[in-house]
């Protein structure tokens, strides 16, 4: 399972929708794969640990700092998963290191030889389907997406980070991705699509002290 480490709650800001977004689809085809999902992040949280940025990305709806903040400081044990990833749809983790309060990257790039996204994490319960309390095939009991699970990075993107008052800008611009089918043993799975736009993120200090796995 894709998910931030153990983090400290110290309390989260108010949260309000932007009616801005970041929108697209991303979508598998591999082999038998066929899926995809819409992508319609209207929400983004972060916050600043040890001089890192740690980003959330999501749609879903109800979608705020304490439930977010709380599912991500769990440790052990089923946890609920509906309301944080989005059933149909996909979420995204990002982690910038070195936070300055601004930060612009792209990859491919001709200054890094590293994909400066590996730390961060975009993940999609693709299609129909419910979250069900069942045991995975180590004996793991959890709430699983009865439809396909895939989680990765973006290999082809470019990124724009910077501190607007309170809020945080975030605009990308991606369009492939490096990753794999979770609880399957199927290898790597690349996905395709565009995902652009651009959306405010609130301040949620619940974040702090999270790092990316």
């Amino acid at each position: 399972m894709i998910r931030l480490l153990p983090i400290i709650l110290l309390g989260c800001a108010k949260e309000e929708v932007d009616e801005a977004a970041i929108e697209g689809r991303i979508s598998i085809s591999q082999d038998e794969l066929d899926e995809s999902a819409a992508v319609a992040w209207n929400q983004g949280f972060y916050a600043v640990s040890e001089g890192s940025l740690i980003v959330f990305l999501t749609g879903v709806s109800g979608a705020n700092c304490t439930d977010i903040s709380e599912f991500l400081a769990s440790s052990g044990g089923a946890s609920e998963k509906a309301g944080i990833y989005d059933g149909g749809g996909c979420v995204m983790t990002v982690k910038v290191p070195s936070w300055t309060g601004s930060y612009e990257t792209q990859w491919p790039g001709a200054d890094s030889n590293w994909n400066p996204a590996v730390d961060s994490s975009i993940r999609c319960e693709f299609g129909s389907g419910d979250w069900v309390l069942e045991a995975n095939s180590t004996g793991r009991e959890d709430y699983y997406w009865t439809g396909t699970t895939w989680a990765g990075w973006p290999d082809v993107f470019d990124w724009a980070f910077e501190e607007a008052g309170d809020d945080l800008e975030i605009s990308m611009n991606m369009s492939s991705y490096e990753g794999s089918l979770l609880y399957e043993s199927t290898g790597n799975v690349v996905a395709s699509g565009s995902v652009s736009g651009t959306i405010r993120a609130q301040s949620c200090s619940g974040l702090q002290g999270a790092g990316i796995l």
